[in-house]
C-alpha cells in the first residue's frame, strides 16, 4: 500500500498526473478546489467529498483520493475544519485523518468556534490566539474514538516543526508526543532514524526558494505497521516547485 500526502498549492486538476506517475494507492491532497474531485478519474481514481472552508478569493480543502481496491469514507462530521476523519476499507481497514493545519483565526479558515470551546475544556489548552498546533493538538484531544482502531494514519502539511518550538512552549513535540501516547510514530523519522527537527529533506520551500526551507509534512503512522514500513520518501525540490511550494511526502506498507 503506497500513500501519498502533498500541499498542491490550488488547481490539483492542472498537476494530478504528476501525482499519479508515483503510482499511490491513497492520495491524501491539501490546499485543493471543490472542483478537484475528479482530477485523478481518468486514471481510474475516485475522490472523497471535498472538505475545507470557502474563502473570500478562493475555496479551499482536502480530498482523499484512492483506487481499488481500496475504498475511502468519511468517518463522522468533522468537527475541525481542516482535520478531517476518514474510514479506509481494503486489504486493511484502518482510520485516516488528513491535515491541512491553519490558523483559525485566518481569513481562509475557522476552526468552528463550539469545537474551540470543547477543545479548551477538555485539553487545557487554553491559548485564545491559537497557533498552527493548536488546530491539531485540539482535534486529537477532542476525537479520540479516531485511536481506538487498531491502525490509523495521520498525515499532512502540520505547518510545524520543533525547530520553532522553545523550552515554554513545545508545541509540535507536543503534537509528536500525544499521537505517541495514541501508538503512532512518524514514517520519516522512523525510517531515516532521525530525530525530530534534524530532517535532511524538506517539504516546504517558502516562494519555492531552496534557502527557506523546513519539513513542515508528516505521516504518522501506527507502531503496528512499524516492520511492514519498506519506505518514506519525499519528492525532489527541482521537480515538485514547478507546481507547488510542497514536495509529497509518501510511504508503503508492505501488504
Amino acid at each position: 500500500m503506497k500513500i501519498v500526502s502533498w500541499n498542491c498549492l490550488d488547481n490539483f486538476a492542472s498537476k494530478a498526473e504528476h501525482i499519479q506517475r508515483l503510482n499511490p494507492d491513497i492520495v491524501v491532497v491539501q490546499e485543493c478546489w471543490p472542483s478537484d474531485s475528479r482530477a485523478l478519474s481518468e486514471w481510474g481514481y475516485s475522490g472523497t467529498e471535498w472538505r475545507g472552508a470557502k474563502g473570500i478569493r478562493l475555496s479551499r480543502g482536502i480530498i482523499v483520493f484512492y483506487r481499488q481496491p481500496w475504498k475511502v469514507t468519511m468517518l463522522h462530521e468533522p468537527t475541525h475544519t481542516f482535520v478531517i476523519p476518514f474510514r479506509v476499507e481494503g486489504p486493511e481497514i484502518f482510520n485516516l485523518i488528513a491535515v491541512w493545519s491553519w490558523k483559525p483565526e485566518s481569513k481562509v479558515s475557522r476552526v468552528k468556534s463550539e469545537s474551540i470551546a470543547s477543545a479548551q475544556a477538555t485539553s487545557g489548552i487554553s491559548n485564545i490566539l491559537f497557533r498552527y498546533t493548536d488546530v491539531i493538538r485540539n482535534a486529537i484531544a477532542t476525537n479520540e474514538s479516531w485511536f481506538q482502531c487498531e491502525r490509523v494514519i495521520v498525515c499532512g502539511d502540520f505547518n510545524s516543526n520543533c525547530i520553532w518550538d522553545t523550552k515554554k512552549d513545545g508545541q509540535h513535540a507536543a503534537i509528536v508526543s500525544d499521537l505517541k501516547s495514541r501508538g503512532l510514530i512518524s514514517a520519516y523519522h522512523h525510517s531515516k532514524e532521525l530525530a525530530q527537527g534534524d530532517e535532511r529533506d524538506h517539504t516546504f520551500f517558502m516562494n519555492r526558494k531552496l534557502t527557506r526551507s523546513y519539513h513542515i509534512d508528516y505521516v504518522f503512522f501506527s507502531e503496528i505497521w512499524r516492520e511492514r514500513l519498506t519506505s518514506c520518501e519525499v519528492g525532489q525540490h527541482g521537480y515538485w516547485s514547478n507546481y507547488s511550494d510542497h514536495c509529497p511526502i509518501s510511504i508503503e506498507i508492505a501488504m
